[in-house]
Formats: C-alpha cells, sequence, structure tokens
C-alpha cells in the first residue's frame, strides 16, 4: 500500500511540474522507510529451498601432468616383465612398440609387454637401439656393427656402409643417423638417411667433447642433440644440449653422480624435457628443457635405460626386468 501511495504522489506532482523540495523530502523519507521495511520482511520471512546434490565418481576428474610423482619416488609400476638371461638392458620405442633385447631374443612387446614378435639375437652385445621414421625401422647398434629390423617381419639386416669401429650410442634424425665412438675424445658419425645410407661427415673434438671425454648417450629432438659426457679427470658427468647444425653448446648441467665405468643413459620426455638414468647411483635425474635439475629420485632395483612408451608412460630398464609406469 505504501509503495502505490508514493507511486501515485509521485504522478501527480509530475502532472502539475510544481514538485517543491518538501515534496521531494517526504518521498525520500518514505522510500527510505519503505526500504528498512523490505529488508526486515527478507530475514523473517523469506525461505530458500535447496536440495542435495548427488555427486558420483564420475562428477569430478583429476588431471596429472606428466611430471615425476614427488621428489622421491615415481608412481607404481603398472606393468612389469622379468628378464631371463644377462642381456644388455637396452630399450627403444616407437609409437607402437617396445624393442628389447630378452631370452637370447629381440622382442618386439605391446604397451602390455605381450611379447609380438621375437626373433633370435646372434649378432652379439647390443649397444644402444634407436627408431628412424624415415625408414620406419629399429636401428641397433652392437660394438663394431649396425643392424636394421623390420618391425613387421623381424628380419635383421646389417648395414655394409657404416665402417667396423668402437661404436657406443646412435640416434637418427629425420635425414641423418649419428653414431658416437666409445673411446676418449669421442668422434659423431654423421649418415644419410635415404636414399640410401652413407657416410657425410665426422665431427671430432674439439666440436664434439674435450680430449679427456667420452660421449656415453646422444638423443636427437627437434635440431638439437642431448649428450651425455663423462670426463676421465674431474670424474665429472654433465647433460649438454647441442645444437644438431653446429654443435654449438646450448646449456650443460653437472650431475651429482658418483664414478662408475657404466654409461650414463638419458631419455626425452614431454614438453622437451629430459631423465637422466644412473645405475651406479640407482638414481632418475629430471632435467627442464632449460636445462635446470627439477628433482632426483631414487628407483630400485637399479635402473639401466628409460624411454616414453606413448604420450604418458615411462618404461625403465632394470638389473631385474622392464617396469612400465603411468605417469
Amino acid at each position: 500500500k505504501e509503495a502505490n501511495r508514493i507511486r501515485s504522489n509521485i504522478a501527480a506532482l509530475i502532472h502539475k511540474q510544481d514538485a517543491v523540495q518538501k515534496d521531494v523530502d517526504y518521498i525520500t523519507n518514505i522510500a527510505r522507510q519503505l526500504e528498512q521495511e523490505i529488508d526486515e520482511t527478507k530475514d523473517k520471512y523469506l525461505q530458500l529451498n535447496t536440495r542435495l546434490i548427488e555427486i558420483n565418481e564420475n562428477s569430478i576428474q583429476i588431471h596429472e601432468t606428466n611430471e615425476l610423482y614427488n621428489g622421491s619416488i615415481i608412481p607404481p609400476a603398472t606393468k612389469t616383465m622379468n628378464y631371463l638371461d644377462d642381456c644388455s638392458k637396452i630399450l627403444c620405442t616407437n609409437e607402437r612398440y617396445l624393442l628389447v633385447h630378452h631370452d637370447s631374443n629381440l622382442c618386439l612387446l605391446d604397451k602390455e609387454l605381450n611379447i609380438i614378435k621375437e626373433k633370435s639375437w646372434t649378432q652379439g652385445w647390443i649397444m644402444d637401439i634407436c627408431w628412424s621414421s624415415t625408414l620406419s625401422r629399429f636401428l641397433v647398434l652392437t660394438r663394431s656393427y649396425l643392424f636394421l629390423i623390420d618391425e613387421s617381419t623381424m628380419s635383421v639386416i646389417r648395414i655394409q656402409k657404416v665402417p667396423k669401429l668402437a661404436w657406443w650410442s646412435c640416434t637418427c634424425s629425420d635425414t641423418s643417423l649419428y653414431l658416437t665412438t666409445k673411446d676418449w675424445a669421442s668422434n659423431i658419425y654423421q649418415f644419410t638417411l635415404w636414399p640410401s645410407i652413407q657416410l657425410t661427415k665426422r665431427w671430432q673434438p674439439p666440436q664434439t667433447c674435450k680430449q679427456d671425454e667420452t660421449i656415453n648417450n646422444m638423443i636427437y629432438n627437434k635440431e638439437k642433440f642431448a649428450l651425455m659426457i663423462y670426463n676421465r679427470l674431474t670424474k665429472a658427468k654433465s647433460i649438454e644440449l647441442r645444437s644438431a647444425n653446429t654443435f654449438d653448446r646450448l646449456w650443460a648441467l653437472n650431475l651429482d653422480i658418483d664414478y662408475d665405468s657404466r654409461a650414463i643413459r638419458c631419455c626425452l620426455l614431454n614438453n622437451d624435457e629430459w631423465l637422466v638414468v644412473d645405475w651406479n647411483t640407482s638414481n632418475l635425474f629430471h632435467i627442464s628443457n632449460e636445462g635446470k635439475l627439477k628433482l632426483t629420485c631414487d628407483y630400485n632395483p637399479s635402473p639401466s635405460c628409460a624411454a616414453m612408451f606413448g604420450a604418458n608412460t615411462l618404461v625403465v630398464s632394470t638389473a631385474d626386468g622392464i617396469s612400465l609406469h603411468k605417469l
């Protein structure tokens, strides 16, 4: 009623167009009183009806990043496979399969660690394995030779154009194959991949490393190399990122790793980050794409080699076998 009375008074004043200050004051006071009464009515009589919201297990989703789980461990293994013999512990993945040396065979495994295909291996100790998307072949490097492995037929073909040297590591870009020598002042040999594998260049110290250093491992990624380098004078082990075109150093990181004669290895993670695997200290080192140490975690049994198997699975080879971890 009071609101209707105020509305009528305002309409009359507008019609007459002769409102004086006392009329304005009167209407203002009434409006303030009305506002106060409305607020009091809300507090006394306004009822809020609520109902319980049902939340089931699909209502909330937690998305994890692919970072290592925390500073001490990575997530528990989802799948494992034990080794049956003294194999080299080297492994390599492509989009579909994992290639390992197991029970005197080269074995092609799926993402559940089921053996899909296998081939007897008698060509010697395996130093490294890499995948060439250009050739659609695995390349298996022994102490002296390089072999092509066809995942469809598991055929093994030795590459005759690769000289017999003491080899240690291999990696591929879309156009080139790179092999490192197992000696002090390591050399890096560059080969074409297509239409045939031919030697095109030999990189030597001081471009590759110093005279008292050796390159344990080498991984190509986006016009860059990650090199694992050991210095026999300082006993230092480090990871370096280099330009693939000039071998200029982009960054380097010394690692707190005790001296051991076994090679340290690295693998590429998502976001151009790196994982260093050290068998001697049973540690994994997570390195940012800017060359900063993000974390160190223990891993037992002692890890020998690691690789990403798809976007969010880490596969680790140890003295006992192979484990898959969801990151």
